[in-house]
Order: C-alpha cells, then sequence, then structure tokens
C-alpha cells in the first residue's frame, strides 16, 4: 500500500505546486499570496509575500530558478532567496506557467490568447498566438519544446527553437491537466469526460495510454513507466503506460495540485486541508 513519507501544514489553503526532480523541492503557494520552497524532506527553506494574488508558479528540475505569475499580470523570475532578479508587466492577466528544466526559459500564458518566453536574463524570447488561452503549459525534458493545451478543445506542441507549431489537436473534451514524459513521448491530458488521452511526441493519438475513467489531473515519471491520474471521485490511481494497475490511493482530503517523482516513486500531494505531502508508491509501482 502506497505510505506516507511527510506531511507539511500550512497557513493557508495551498493554489498549486512545482517539482524539481533533481532536487526533489517543492515550490508552494497559497491562497494569501505566500511562496515558498522546501527541501527534499518537506522542511521549508525560503518564503517571500507577494502583494497580489499568485496564479503560478515553476520551478526548474535543478531548484536553481523559479519564476511566478501574479493576477495583476505580473511575471517575476526568482532567486534561490525567492527575491526578485527581475519583473516584467504582461499584456494579460496569466493563465499558466512554465519553466524549462535548465532554468533557461520561462513560458507564460494569458487571456489574451498568447504566450510569451523570456530568457532568464529578462530578455523576450519570441510570442506565439493561440486560438484559446492556455490554461496547461510544460517543457519537453531535453528539448526546446513547450506543450500548451486550452481548457478545451485544444492542444498544441510549439519548437521554441524554429518559432513553429509542430503539431496540434482539437479534442472534444474538457481539459483538467497536462503531463509530458522524457523526449515528448507521451504527451497525456486528463480529461473530465473521456478520461486519459494521450499523445506521440509527433502528436498522434495514443491508444496504449488511454484509460477510460474521467479524470481532472494527471501526473508521469520521467520514463513513463508509471501514470497517476486523480479521478473526479477523489482517488489517485498508478498504472503504467501499458494501462496495467500499480496502486489505487484516496488522500484523506480533496486534492488541489499533485507531481510525480523522477521515477515515479513518490507522490507530491498539495490538499485541501492546509497541507503538502509526500506519498510513498515504490512498493506497489513494480
Amino acid at each position: 500500500m502506497p505510505r506516507q513519507l511527510w506531511s507539511l501544514p500550512l497557513e493557508a489553503q495551498s493554489r498549486g505546486l512545482s517539482l524539481a526532480r533533481e532536487a526533489q523541492r517543492l515550490l508552494v503557494w497559497t491562497d494569501t499570496h505566500w511562496l515558498f520552497w522546501t527541501n527534499s524532506k518537506g522542511e521549508r527553506q525560503a518564503q517571500s509575500h507577494f502583494p497580489s494574488p499568485i496564479v503560478a508558479a515553476a520551478i526548474s528540475e535543478d531548484g536553481s530558478a523559479f519564476v511566478v505569475a501574479e493576477a495583476d499580470g505580473r511575471l517575476s523570475w526568482l532567486a534561490p532567496d525567492l527575491q526578485p532578479r527581475w519583473e516584467r508587466k504582461l499584456k494579460g492577466k496569466p493563465t499558466a506557467l512554465a519553466i524549462d528544466p535548465l532554468g533557461l526559459v520561462a513560458a507564460i500564458a494569458t487571456n489574451q490568447g498568447q504566450i510569451a518566453f523570456y530568457y532568464a536574463d529578462g530578455e523576450p524570447a519570441h510570442e506565439v498566438a493561440c486560438p484559446r488561452p492556455a490554461q496547461h503549459l510544460a517543457f519537453v525534458p531535453g528539448t526546446a519544446i513547450l506543450i500548451a493545451a486550452a481548457d478545451i478543445g485544444w492542444v498544441a506542441a510549439y519548437d521554441l527553437k524554429s518559432h513553429e507549431c509542430l503539431w496540434r489537436d482539437s479534442p472534444v473534451a474538457t481539459i483538467g491537466g497536462l503531463a509530458v514524459a522524457a523526449k515528448g513521448e507521451p504527451v497525456l491530458l486528463a480529461c473530465f469526460s473521456e478520461g486519459l488521452r494521450g499523445y506521440s511526441s509527433s502528436g498522434k493519438p495514443l491508444t496504449t495510454t488511454a484509460h477510460r475513467t474521467p479524470c481532472r489531473g494527471v501526473a508521469v515519471s520521467h520514463d513513463a513507466e508509471t501514470i497517476a491520474i486523480r479521478q473526479l471521485d477523489g482517488v489517485i490511481t498508478g498504472h503504467g503506460n501499458d494501462v496495467a494497475p500499480r496502486f489505487s490511493y484516496r488522500p484523506d482530503a480533496s486534492v488541489v495540485d499533485m507531481a510525480m517523482g523522477a521515477f515515479g516513486e513518490t507522490l507530491f500531494l498539495a490538499q485541501g486541508n492546509r497541507r503538502v505531502v509526500a506519498i510513498d508508491v515504490r512498493d506497489t509501482a513494480k
């Protein structure tokens, strides 16, 4: 059975989390505008308060670079002590945010249908227009490719080097979550109606990763050997990319956000009871 490794109580409701897989550190933000990050044991290392609500935040894989987007349209790149290195004012309100694994470039989506890219020094890199505002963003590890998805009916892959859209699809589904494994395959969408939807690195729909249970969230290990989905009934189930069951876990509170360790060994949950917990799923993921 999955077992709890640690639990971190919060003073306010968490709004999301981002995992630095190499460093095994978490970046967490709350509805009282606080942002903090932990060490591998779930202990707080630094924290910072922001003037407006935090819409999204992200941390690089090695835990050296941080970005945060606020409801007032501000994007900030932070140092490890969570103090701003630079700030930029966006054209619209932020809807989603991602940072590449090496901490070299950030992508920010807005409600005006743009995705803007910024280098670590604050210089703008590129900008693309989307048919719908992106609600989910994820960089493909080891590449310059960004996967973007709206809340309904749109998912696409963009190459930052060529400034081209590599592929896109218009699934008739409401999308609650996005996860991407190494080399961009599979790209996974958690859908409220049809369940888990998968794509190859070239944008071809995959039947091997399909899971028909309606879900609102998804996380995947680096090698895609373990996939976790957050079902509408609150249960989190884990399975292989062959859809073979691995584990089942019912949290003691609703889950706001989740992330999975690189090797599928740990599941990190931001819960609705003002706690962040780490769950060991290795015993059942073999």
